[in-house]
């Protein structure tokens, strides 16, 4: 939550730092890659927004299928 305040107020390398604290604790954190990636976005770093965004959406897949596996 304190890397969507800091992407509020532009502070991108505060977002990243947050975001990456995220990530090393839960490398799945779908949340810390798709803020991460807005963040990377609004600096204009396309590449790394795109990768980002594209393995959030893998992560979240897998982590869909695997709970409709537990029902």
């Amino acid at each position: 939550n304190m890397a969507q305040a800091y992407l509020r107020q532009s502070k991108y390398a505060d977002v990243e730092e947050f975001c990456a604290r995220a990530l090393y604790v839960d490398l799945t954190c779908v949340k810390a890659m798709s803020r991460l990636a807005a963040a990377k976005l609004a600096q204009g770093e396309y590449e790394e927004a795109v990768q980002l965004l594209t393995k959030a959406k893998g992560v979240a897949e897998d982590q869909d299928a695997a709970a409709k596996d537990t029902q």
